[in-house]
């Protein structure tokens, strides 16, 4: 999911800002997660809260383009000036996760044989989720896959499948938060 351009910065910056095409439909109220999980993914994404002050979060830099919150691509220009609070940005990240649960379903239900989502383990459901909002379900690597479609974790911390990069270097947070919580 790139990114869509906009006009010009307001700031007299030639340069165009990149906001997310459309903010995501708000997931529904029975799309559960487990509290510690989103705890994980909180810290996992922005675990020095960059962009945070005063109470609200304000877009930061990232090697992915301007972020906000939880590693979220910024979704509405507005934001580089208001920000967001707390529970906006938990908000859109459930709503991101709920969003890549509904991809990784359909990938899911395509393979040769099918595989419902409902059959997965929650650790799995939450691993590939995880992955799924970060790298995108088209681009899970194979080999990772399969190792969490049989909830090999072992293989997937062992055999490093968990590294995942920001921009050209591995994220180093983001990697260290996964292997501690699993």
């Amino acid at each position: 999911r790139q990114p869509a351009l906009v006009e010009p910065a307001s700031s007299g910056n030639d340069a165009p800002i990149a906001v997310a095409p459309s903010p995501l439909a708000p997931a529904p109220a029975d799309f559960a997660l487990d509290a510690d999980y989103l705890d994980y993914l909180r810290q996992a994404s922005n675990p020095k809260r960059l962009g945070f002050h005063d109470g609200r979060f304000f877009p930061y830099s990232t090697p992915q383009g301007r972020r906000i919150g939880f590693g979220s691509a910024v979704w509405d220009k507005r934001i580089f000036v208001v920000g967001c609070t707390e529970p906006e940005a938990t908000a859109q990240l459930r709503a991101e996760l709920f969003h890549a649960q509904n991809e990784l379903r359909a990938m899911l239900a395509k393979r040769t044989p099918a595989t419902p989502i409902e059959s997965l383990t929650p650790r799995q459901c939450e691993v590939l989720l995880d992955f799924s909002r970060t790298e995108g379900v088209a681009h899970l690597r194979a080999d990772f896959l399969a190792a969490a479609l049989t909830d090999d974790l072992p293989r997937i911390l062992h055999e490093h499948l968990y590294v995942r990069y920001s921009g050209p270097a591995p994220d180093h947070a983001r990697n260290k938060a996964f292997a501690e919580k699993w």
